[in-house]
């Protein structure tokens, strides 16, 4: 009997069912499309962490905490190990079902959860749903049909009557367009259907770059509602996840119109173009400072074309600045601003013409194209200016004293030696003012005599040259470049022709112009061009001067 009942007792430990050590549990059965859900996991003999990849299919994973609990009561331990993770579910209305979850050798039990329709649009691919007035995500666009490469405002509205923590938007991305964010966010209240809304306002725009059908899908929004508490908790231990879509926006874009007939495309709303040229008067070898630019509201500054590529007359050079852009938002869209400045530089004298600057744009206001121009300017050239004289100035004249003043110091002084001696430096001073006088009346007659300079005098050449040579020497690349200005001005009257006579010479002048008013170029040595324009000169003048021989001073005594 007693083996009897060992065997019965055995028999029924090993048939008895087993109950699972893993219980799943939800805080929710039934939710909101658009609401999270708290799925909680305990095990209380099982290790290692859950296979959460079932969930992906029809949740997203949002976020998963972790906690262990030990206790030891009359002499007996047990452990318990519990998980909480919070779910998004995909679907916007339905039953979804919640499979086992693995931990360890053991799973959990499966759950259903109840999901009713809200949301003010649904993730892409599900079904419509009805909005939430608590808390919904409004988009709108202007214009809601454009061309290629015009700009559209993109505004995203989010509209709340609860309070929120951790919220984020996501960015549109939108194919075969260039997206630019307008500033920062901007808050109002506002009321719609007699409730009071806190709303949260970001603007985009949106420069489609091929036409047909551009689509923007919906944006998503991710927060936490605070049910409890205050939006100051920094543990948020009242907030539920909540997420919401906008609704998609559609745009029809259409081509270049048959009738723009300019040059490089470009959409605006409005188009300013401006110059600015450096004051009168204009003298040769002095540079001409010449800047324009263009501003075009909802256009970026990668959209402008060049300004300043026209051809210049001859007599003329130019040595171009780098361009500079700029791009400056508001809520209204974008302003592209395109800045040009040129150097221009009068080889010789008289009367050019600077050609003017015209932009074809289209109004896409008016639908209708339009051109901004800066008509042609005339400016006049004198000659440079000219060299300091070496004429000797006549020196200062000293007044000889009035014989009243003589007889009003002989009244206040005493007769005695003192006056001998104020006597004798009158006379002192007399004797130099009336040799003064003379060596001055000399030097004028002497100027007279001399016959004056014609303006392609051959000195006037020399003295030219030696300006160029003494700035080499002194480093000084500006005196350079101002005296080079006089010294082709001559060249060009005595019928020189540099370019073709000269090239490399030519070559070496025009690199150090670029180098002096072109902001940029390769760096001229000044002691190579001095040498270089030395032998050119002896050239033109048909008689090399040697080598060993000292140059002639600048200003001879």
């Amino acid at each position: 009997m007693r083996l009897l009942l060992f065997f019965l007792i055995t028999f029924g430990c090993w048939t008895t069912p087993a109950v699972a050590s893993v219980l799943a549990s939800l805080d929710r059965t039934t939710v909101a499309a658009g609401t999270s859900v708290q799925l909680t996991l305990s095990s209380s003999d099982e290790d290692g962490d859950p296979d959460l990849s079932p969930l992906r299919r029809d949740f997203d994973i949002l976020s998963r905490s972790e906690s262990s609990q030990f206790s030891f009561i009359n002499g007996h331990s047990s452990s318990k190990k519990s998980w909480v993770i919070t779910l998004m579910p995909h679907s916007s209305g339905g039953t979804v079902t919640i499979p086992p979850i693995t931990i360890g050798h053991s799973q959990s039990n499966a759950l259903t959860l109840t999901i009713t329709a809200a949301g003010s649009a649904p993730a892409p691919g599900t079904s419509a749903a009805a909005p939430d007035p608590n808390l919904f995500v409004e988009s709108t666009i202007s214009p809601r049909q454009g061309r290629v490469q015009q700009q559209l405002i993109y505004t995203v509205r989010l509209f709340r009557a609860v309070n929120l923590a951790q919220a984020q938007l996501s960015e549109p991305k939108v194919a075969h367009a260039v997206v630019v964010r307008l500033g920062d966010d901007r808050t109002f209240e506002t009321v719609r259907g007699g409730r009071r809304y806190l709303v949260t306002e970001r603007k985009y725009a949106i420069f489609p770059q091929q036409r047909g059908r551009l689509t923007i899908a919906p944006l998503r929004f991710d927060g936490q509602t605070l049910s409890g508490g205050s939006m100051f908790d920094p543990f948020n231990a009242f907030g539920r996840a909540v997420r919401r879509f906008s609704n998609p926006v559609t745009v029809d874009v259409a081509g270049v119109p048959a009738a723009w007939k300019g040059g490089n495309w470009l959409p605006a709303t409005a188009v300013r173009l401006t110059q600015t040229l450096s004051k009168e008067p204009y003298k040769v070898g002095e540079p001409i400072t010449r800047e324009v630019v263009l501003a075009a509201d909802g256009l970026t500054a990668a959209q402008l074309p060049p300004l300043l590529d026209g051809v210049l007359p001859d007599g003329l050079k130019r040595y171009p600045d780098q361009p500079q852009t700029k791009d400056a938002t508001s809520p209204s869209g974008v302003t592209g601003t395109r800045r040009e400045k040129v150097a221009v530089i009068p080889l010789h004298g008289g009367t050019f013409i600077l050609p003017g600057v015209e932009i074809p744009w289209w109004n896409t206001a008016s639908n209708r194209m339009e051109i901004a121009s800066i008509p042609p300017r005339t400016i006049h050239v004198t000659g440079a200016a000219a060299a300091p004289s070496s004429k000797p100035k006549a020196p200062a004249v000293s007044a000889a004293p009035q014989p009243e003043a003589s007889a009003a110091v002989e009244q206040q002084r005493p007769a005695n030696g003192r006056l001998i001696w104020w006597q004798g430096a009158v006379a002192v001073l007399l004797l130099l003012w009336l040799g003064t006088l003379s060596l001055w009346w000399r030097a004028r007659g002497e100027s007279r005599a001399r016959p004056a300079r014609k303006p392609d005098d051959p000195d006037d050449d020399r003295q030219a040259e030696r300006r160029v040579i003494d700035g080499c020497r002194r480093g000084d690349a500006a005196a350079v470049a101002q005296a080079l200005g006089l010294w082709q001005r001559q060249m060009e009257r005595q019928g020189v022709d540099l370019r073709r006579d000269y090239p490399d010479l030519a070559r070496a002048i025009d690199a150090l112009y670029q180098q002096r008013y072109g902001g940029g170029g390769q760096c001229v040595d000044l002691d190579g061009f001095s040498a270089d324009f030395t032998r050119v000169c002896e050239a033109l003048h048909g008689a090399p001067r040697s080598e060993s021989a000292p140059l002639p001073p600048l200003y001879p005594r």
